[in-house]
């Protein structure tokens, strides 16, 4: 990994994933960026155009004009703060601070081809009023990411064991191969967790096969199989544990079956109080 982006609101879940990239990047001598978007959205609220109708033109105008600057301020506080916090972290390499306007998933489209991994936290600005939902850029900036995406938690602390969620398919492999191969990995303890489901191969060979790649790239690595229900199967395991990181594909099932069951990844992503590394 040669580059990262940070995705920043100015929350407390953003000034940990800084954390976490002034970690990594320090494993990788990778430099970071640090995205922060205004959403423009904001000054097409209905409110702010019934205002506009009932107040008239100027006051409207006089309006807007308030929220760009109180936008203004907000966007030098969010970048003294990811600054400050990298700083703080020990991060001495390259920094650049990026402010667009538009949306996030849209940026995130057009600026990921520059970065190796992207780091988002699960919640945002809102994060104490809605402590049991996720981010509501969140989700759609992991289908839209092409690119390895590290969802950080509350609070930031050392990876040194990392489970992989295997089960055969396209994503999750992806995922091996990411872990397997990132230096930042390299030092980690690696469980490889299987869970047996009907209608796929066996738990146990998807495990050796995915331990043996990581013998293979000189890791140490256990297999594990469990049985149940996916999510739950790998909470417990990760608590009983102590695993530090979760690397799983990201939404392996089609989406009609996530819209009406739900889907493992957020699950985990919901419930579980550690980084998770998705990967499409």
């Amino acid at each position: 990994m040669k580059k990262l982006m940070v995705c920043s609101d100015g929350s407390g879940y953003s000034s940990v994933s800084c954390e976490f990239a002034a970690w990594i990047a320090g494993k990788c001598s990778a430099s970071v960026d640090i995205l922060y978007v205004t959403d423009i959205r904001q000054y097409e609220m209905p409110i702010v155009a019934d205002i506009s109708g009932s107040l008239g033109a100027q006051p409207y105008l006089n309006l807007v004009s308030q929220l760009q600057q109180v936008e203004k301020l907000k966007v030098e506080v969010v970048e003294q703060t990811a600054r400050k916090t990298m700083e703080q972290a020990g991060f001495s390499g390259e920094l650049n601070f990026i402010h667009e306007e538009g949306t996030l998933v849209d940026k995130v489209e057009e600026l990921q081809d520059k970065s190796d991994l992207i780091l988002i936290g699960k919640r945002g600005m809102n994060s104490e009023a809605a402590k049991k939902h996720l981010g509501s850029s969140l989700e759609r900036v992991l289908r839209a990411s092409k690119k390895p995406v590290l969802v950080t938690n509350r609070a930031f602390r050392p990876i040194n064991k990392v489970m992989i969620a295997f089960d055969g398919t396209p994503s999750s492999r992806r995922a091996l191969d990411f872990v397997a191969s990132a230096k930042v990995f390299e030092d980690c303890w690696i469980s490889v967790v299987s869970v047996a489901e009907k209608g796929r191969p066996s738990a146990g060979e998807m495990a050796d096969e995915a331990a043996g790649k990581l013998l293979a790239a000189g890791h140490g690595c256990e297999r594990v199989v469990l049985g149940g229900q996916v999510a739950e199967a790998i909470y417990d395991y990760s608590e009983k544990a102590n695993i530090d990181m979760i690397a799983m594909g990201a939404f392996g099932q089609n989406r009609i079956h996530e819209f009406f069951l739900g889907s493992t990844t957020t699950e985990l992503l919901r419930t579980r109080n550690m980084p998770i590394l998705c990967v499409k």
